[in-house]
């Protein structure tokens, strides 16, 4: 009679636990793809910055 309820807690238990995985293994794909884009636009915004910078130093160094 314990062991039945035991079992049957545990397969109430097993759909919980694979839909909490899913939703930890969908926000860890996400967090992943948020963080790698927010990564890929502060290089390019870096680079941007510096080749900008190095584009007006050379323009006011010509203009001299």
């Amino acid at each position: 009679m314990i062991e039945d309820k035991f079992y049957k807690f545990l397969i109430n238990l097993v759909p919980a636990y694979r839909i909490s995985a899913a939703y930890i293994s969908l926000f860890y794909a996400v967090s992943r793809t948020v963080l790698s884009f927010l990564l890929s636009c502060t290089v390019f915004f870096t680079m941007d910055l510096i080749c900008f910078h190095i584009f007006i130093g050379e323009s006011i160094i010509s203009s001299n």
